[in-house]
């Protein structure tokens, strides 16, 4: 940042700025906002730096995670960070026109930095909800899901928003139910934890009508990420 120069992780800054940055965004993040203790806000700045010419000497050696390209943010344009947030704002609005004005989004993410692994994968998600929406007309955008989550894989392998929407069309274009269940398979092991991948295996075990295993999965997607109102919506279907 150009704008904050006091590194620490104690700076508090009021609540009001906190509310501000975040002016005219999705209502579940106002209501986080607004929850958060107002005398508690702290400021966490993200600094440039560059390149250190080694990791090791004769008595230290540094540790830690190198940089990737599932980092987030985009590590080489904030712009395209920003263009990816923008996405996922009208993704999360579950309509045609969200998710069509989402997929432009991803786009310019992916023009900014193509190397943005993670903006492939909801790239290949938008494509899968533009095929939902599409019903038996779906399938070209189905199609293009496929390429963008083998593009986000290439890219990366632990890109979890992949290989979920991989399993989606195997699912919903091609009605391997075998090929959606080995990738949710692997998915799972690399990342236990990621709600829309439970989610998606949710899905898969509910075409397989086994719904003690349904019902657990999206409990388990809706523990993980609470505010998600699809996973929501899904528990409350099933």
């Amino acid at each position: 940042t150009d704008e904050i120069s006091e590194e620490s992780w104690t700076t508090k800054r009021p609540w009001s700025e906190f509310k501000a940055h975040f002016e005219g965004w999705h209502s579940a993040i106002q209501a986080i906002i607004d929850a958060a203790d107002k005398d508690q806000c702290y400021l966490w700045a993200l600094f440039n730096r560059p390149p250190i010419p080694e990791w090791s000497t004769k008595r230290v050696t540094l540790l830690g995670d190198p940089i990737r390209v599932t980092a987030e943010p985009s590590n080489q344009n904030l712009d395209a960070y920003n263009a990816y947030l923008q996405a996922e704002f009208y993704f999360a609005q579950f309509t045609l026109e969200s998710t069509t004005r989402s997929i432009d989004f991803y786009k310019e993410a992916i023009r900014l930095d193509p190397g943005y692994a993670r903006a492939y994968g909801g790239l290949a998600w938008a494509f899968c909800r533009l095929g939902f929406f599409s019903g038996a007309r779906g399938r070209d955008a189905f199609t293009q899901a496929l390429a963008a989550a083998e593009q986000a894989l290439a890219l990366s392998p632990d890109v979890a928003l992949a290989r979920s929407a991989l399993a989606y069309v195997h699912m919903n274009r091609d009605w391997n139910l075998a090929a959606a269940d080995a990738v949710l398979t692997e998915a799972i092991q690399r990342a236990p934890k990621d709600p829309t991948i439970k989610n998606t295996l949710a899905n898969l075990r509910s075409y397989q009508l086994r719904k003690e295993e349904t019902l657990q999965l999206r409990r388990e997607s809706v523990a993980h990420d609470p505010l998600n109102v699809i996973h929501q919506t899904n528990l409350a279907g099933d």
